[in-house]
């Protein structure tokens, strides 16, 4: 029987907890030490993912209506943008009341130290040059219709997918294992068991507020049409929770939502175009858990400057995103630790967090993008009515 990530990340996490302490500091070093490559080599290939990522998701649409495509980016641009600055709003206004705090191992004979380091930084491509490159060249290549850029995008996306799927995915736990022994070691991983539950319930209930008030607008504030609203779109989202996959749930998505809006032919060119991009469920997540983890270690809450250039770059991001479980965290890491001042424990430990809750994550995504697709269906209805009005 295959056993689900999160089930096998839950396991790991307990038996780290319960057994860690058990194991022999040289092998709990080595498996630091592993654990620290197999980030090394993620952080290295990372900007080739985010390129051919980026300029796949340009290019996929060269067919379609190229304003159209650039107008609905920069709608999904601000819907993730918002979703963003309202976990900052709500983790500088609830995470002080929150006792997130852990204490840090003083004493140097207490952290744990790799049998072995490797550093790649200076041969890494810096990731926001991927992100340019990757959208100028889709946007370049999407006008020019150019064949071979299509043939190379076909291959590089392969490459991408098996490289996740059949390689880093697979490892995860291993790549886990190391840093996890290394909070146990330095007794930080019972703290955060026991200190984030409390976080754990409230970004829950936040995602929830957040879907529920987006079909609220699409109701026209009235209670039984959100009711019912909700009851249709269920479906898409409890499937998305299931498979933790925004695309694999599409065509259920498609199915539950065409059926609720004026415009069709716009749902049909919105949720396929968006289904990857559109990520509500990250967009509240990740960030809140990040500053979570700030006031864990000790680091001082960033200002709305610094997280406003993080948010930037977090959204640009987001067209990055490989569409493979987990995946919205990966390509998140180097924007985290750049602009955040995440170490390698942090990155870890969100890492874990975010594949525990994934599911959660994804059936916002899912339930959100068919709030976004509406809300387009409704603005393009408008636009048509007043053009027929008018004419």
């Amino acid at each position: 029987m295959k056993i689900n990530l999160s089930v096998k990340l839950i396991i790991i996490i307990a038996l780290v907890a319960l057994a860690g302490h058990l194991l022999p500091l040289p092998l709990k070093s080595f498996l630091y030490a592993l654990s620290l490559s197999l980030k090394e080599i993620l952080l290295t290939v990372l900007p080739f993912i985010i390129f051919s990522c980026l300029m796949n998701g340009m290019l996929i649409h060269q067919k379609r209506a190229f304003v159209f495509v650039i107008a609905l980016f920069a709608l999904v641009c601000c819907s993730n943008f918002l979703s963003t600055t309202i976990a900052y709003f709500l983790g500088e206004n609830l995470l002080p009341y929150l006792p997130l705090e852990v204490q840090l191992a003083q004493e140097a004979h207490v952290t744990l130290i790799p049998t072995w380091i490797w550093d790649f930084s200076a041969y890494r491509i810096p990731n926001e040059y991927a992100l340019i490159a990757g959208f100028a060249a889709g946007t370049l290549f999407s006008l020019l219709h150019f064949a071979p850029a299509v043939h190379f995008n076909r291959v590089a996306q392969k490459w991408v997918t098996t490289f996740l799927e059949k390689g880093f995915v697979p490892l995860l736990p291993i790549f886990m294992l190391g840093f996890l022994l290394k909070m146990q070691h330095d007794g930080i991983l019972t703290q955060i068991i026991h200190k984030y539950l409390p976080l754990m319930v409230i970004l829950a209930i936040i995602n929830v507020l957040y879907i529920g008030f987006l079909f609220l607008i699409i109701a026209r504030f009235r209670t039984k049409p959100w009711i019912q609203l909700i009851k249709d779109i269920l479906p898409a989202g409890i499937m998305g929770f299931s498979t933790m996959s925004s695309m694999a749930t599409l065509p259920v998505t498609m199915s539950v939502t065409e059926h609720q809006g004026e415009r069709q032919d716009v749902i049909r060119a919105v949720l396929p175009t968006t289904v990857n991009i559109h990520l509500i469920g990250d967009s509240i997540g990740i960030p809140l858990m990040a500053l979570a983890l700030l006031n864990s270690f000790g680091f001082p809450m960033p200002t709305p400057e610094v997280f406003f250039i993080f948010a930037a770059f977090f959204v640009l991001g987001k067209f990055s995103v490989a569409a493979v479980p987990g995946g919205g965290i990966l390509v998140m890491l180097p924007i985290l630790q750049q602009y955040l001042g995440f170490n390698s424990e942090m990155s870890s430990l969100i890492t874990a967090l975010y594949y525990l809750f994934d599911p959660l994550f994804t059936a916002t995504n899912v339930m959100g993008n068919s709030a976004f697709a509406l809300l387009m269906s409704r603005i393009f209805h408008y636009i048509a009515y007043w053009k027929t009005k008018f004419r």
